[in-house]
C-alpha cells in the first residue's frame, strides 16, 4: 500500500482519521507512506540505471508532477496499491477482486485495477475534468511490471523531455495551471494510456486496428467491467456520494473508496509543500 505526499513532521488529525481506514479495513496489507523526500530518494533509488526517468522525474517544476509520476513509478517497480494521502477506504481491497478464479472458461487473473471518475456527458465538462470519461489517479493498484504502467512512463519521460528541449517546463500548456497538472501526468493521460491498453489487448490484426473502447463503451457501467487483465471499477466504486455525476451513496455496496478532495496540490504556490491532491 503506497500513500505519497507527506511534508510535515507531524502527521495531521484529519490524514490521521483517513490513513486509519486503510489500516481497519486491509490489515494484512503493509501500509507505507512516505514524506515527498522519501519518495524522491526511492524513485532515484529504484531508476538509479536509467537516466531518460529521472532526469525527467528531477526536472519536473512542481511537486504534485513528481507525485503523479511518482505513483506509476513505484508500482511499475514494486506493485502494490496506490492511494492519495486524503482518500478513506470503505471495503476492503480483498472484496474488489472477483473470488472465482475463471469466468467464461477464461482464468481471472488481474495485473490492473482503475475506476471512473467521471462519465459526465454535459456540456460543460471540460470546466470540472480533463476528459469527458476520466480514470481517476488518486487510487489504482498493478501489478508489478505491469505495461500500462510502462507506457504511461514513457509517455510522461517524453512529454517531459519535449517541454524541457522546447523551453516550456514551467508553461501551463491548457486552459489554466488545473489542466496542465491532470494532463502532465494525472488523470487525463492516465485516463489515455488506459484506453489505449485496453484497445490494444482486445486486437486480433495490428494491421487493421479497430478502437474497440471509447467513451460510450463507459459510460454508465454499472458494475465493474474485466477486459483481459484490466478492471474497470464504476462511478460509485470510487465517486460514491457525488450527486451531480448520479453515482451511489457512500453506504452503497460498490462503494470502495471516499476520496476526501482536500485539493492541497492547488494551493502549492501558495505555501509550502503539503499534500498530493
Amino acid at each position: 500500500m503506497w500513500k505519497v505526499g507527506l511534508d510535515d513532521p507531524d502527521f495531521p488529525e484529519r490524514f490521521k482519521e483517513f490513513h486509519q481506514t486503510w489500516l481497519d479495513n486491509s490489515p494484512d496489507y503493509t501500509h507505507r507512506v512516505m514524506s515527498n523526500d522519501e519518495r524522491d530518494a526511492l524513485v532515484l533509488k529504484l531508476y538509479a540505471d536509467i537516466p531518460e526517468i529521472t532526469h525527467a522525474y528531477q526536472i519536473m517544476p512542481k511537486t504534485m508532477h513528481r507525485c503523479d509520476f511518482s505513483s506509476y513509478l513505484l508500482l511499475y517497480a514494486l506493485g502494490g496499491v496506490y492511494a492519495d494521502i486524503d482518500t478513506k477506504l470503505l471495503k476492503p481491497i480483498s472484496s474488489w477482486i472477483p473470488s472465482q478464479p475463471s469466468y467464461l472458461d477464461k482464468p481471472i487473473d488481474l495485473g490492473l485495477i482503475v475506476g471512473l471518475e467521471s462519465d459526465y456527458h454535459k456540456k460543460n465538462w471540460a470546466n470540472l475534468f480533463a476528459r469527458r470519461v476520466q480514470i481517476e489517479a488518486w487510487t489504482f493498484l498493478a501489478k508489478k511490471g505491469h505495461p500500462m504502467l510502462a507506457e504511461i512512463i514513457d509517455s510522461i519521460v517524453e512529454h517531459t523531455s519535449w517541454r524541457e528541449e522546447t523551453g516550456q517546463l514551467t508553461a501551463l500548456l491548457g486552459k489554466d495551471e488545473g489542466t496542465d497538472v491532470l494532463n502532465w501526468g494525472g488523470p487525463g493521460r492516465l485516463t489515455d494510456l488506459v484506453f489505449k491498453y485496453l484497445n490494444n489487448v482486445l486486437q486480433t490484426d495490428f494491421d487493421n486496428y479497430e478502437k474497440l473502447i471509447d467513451d460510450e463503451f463507459l459510460i454508465g457501467i454499472k458494475l465493474p467491467i474485466v477486459i483481459s487483465d484490466a478492471m474497470v471499477l464504476p462511478l460509485t466504486c470510487m465517486q460514491p456520494g457525488r450527486k451531480f455525476l448520479k453515482s451511489g451513496n457512500l453506504d452503497d455496496p460498490l462503494a470502495y473508496i471516499h476520496h476526501k478532495s482536500t485539493g492541497s496540490w492547488r494551493k502549492e504556490n501558495k505555501g509550502k509543500d503539503t499534500y498530493v491532491e
